[in-house]
């Protein structure tokens, strides 16, 4: 489906506790103070109310994705824009193609244009095609799908297609292939392992990751090979 008519109206997309707004870029112009010249970008705020389709206004966090759609996670259920109408999609009682929890934490997409759903209930996964969730993730070294159903905070993409995810009960890695996914766990009770197994946040850092958890960050390097190790943030000496 071809989005772009439609991402033509959606500047910038702000996300706030008390709702959505859309931020448009009107014009610019400039202001001249002795030599240096300010540019001053006029903008203009259109929040969405419930008549709009937004029905929930405590919005914890916006995403687009890569064919252009707008996702607003609630503390009651996941919205899709399309440019045009929202799309509420909640948690059904007995129905496993349904996202898997009603409170969003986090929300990223894969190289392959999958977007994942992090919620307080688990793991899930959009299928575009039949416009509904998976909570299980296909598995190439286990005889069943791998399945995460603790709190997910925090869901990284590498530029290796890994997923990481990081849970209430630690930091999760799924190594990514056409096949399917191999899965590593990476507790706080190993030696040299995370400060605390909530995981809040993952964030790209020099050759690796950045992990922030309840007690602490730490760093996790990923060598040329593959190999993944957890070490302490060296600061750099102050003079």
């Amino acid at each position: 489906e071809n989005m772009g008519m439609k991402n033509v109206r959606l500047s910038l997309v702000r996300s706030f506790g008390i709702g959505v707004c859309y931020f448009t870029f009107v014009t610019f112009f400039s202001i001249v103070i002795g030599q240096n010249t300010m540019e001053i970008v006029e903008s203009k705020f259109d929040h969405v109310k419930n008549s709009d389709g937004l029905m929930h206004n405590s919005t914890l966090l916006t995403f687009q994705d890569s064919r252009g759609y707008l996702w607003h996670g609630t503390s009651n259920g996941l919205y899709k824009f399309d440019g045009y109408n929202y799309k509420l999609y909640n948690n059904e009682l007995g129905n496993k193609n349904s996202v898997i929890g009603n409170k969003l934490n986090s929300i990223a997409e894969d190289g392959n244009g999958v977007v994942w759903i992090g919620t307080e209930q688990g793991l899930c996964y959009y299928d575009r095609n039949s416009d509904c969730f998976v909570r299980t993730i296909p598995s190439i070294d286990s005889p069943s799908d791998f399945v995460i159903n603790k709190a997910v905070k925090a869901i990284y993409v590498d530029d290796l297609n890994n997923l990481w995810v990081g849970t209430s009960q630690g930091l999760y890695n799924f190594r990514y292939s056409i096949d399917g996914y191999k899965m590593n766990m990476y507790p706080s009770y190993e030696k040299d392992g995370l400060s605390s197994d909530v995981v809040n946040g993952i964030v790209s850092y020099k050759k690796g990751l950045l992990i922030s958890t309840n007690n602490g960050v730490k760093v996790v390097d990923i060598s040329e090979d593959g190999k993944i190790s957890i070490k302490k943030i060296v600061l750099p000496l102050r003079s």
